[in-house]
Formats: structure tokens, sequence, C-alpha cells
């Protein structure tokens, strides 16, 4: 299951990819789930995360 949406700690939704990767881990683990920020989708790079 892909959620996509924001991370509570970040209303702007964005982060440098370094921080990104560390919360998106975290986001997984906790939940079980791939996680997706909104902005990453808008900057194209899906298909980075999804390869």
């Amino acid at each position: 299951m892909i959620y996509i949406g924001n991370f509570p700690e970040n209303k702007n939704n964005c982060w440098d990819e370094n921080i990104f990767f560390k919360q998106m881990n975290k986001y997984s683990l906790q939940t079980n789930r791939k996680f997706i920020p909104i902005c990453i989708i808008e900057a194209k790079k899906i298909t980075l995360l999804l390869n």
C-alpha cells in the first residue's frame, strides 16, 4: 500500500533528499506503508522512488 500525503511535522511537504528518505523510512516502518510526500511527486521524482 502506498500512502501519499504530508509528514505531520512539515506542513510544507518538501524535504531535501537525505531528510526525506530518513522520514520515509521511519514512517514506512511505523505504518508498514510506503510513504511518499506530495511535493516529491510534483517534482516528478516518484519514478525514482518506485524503481
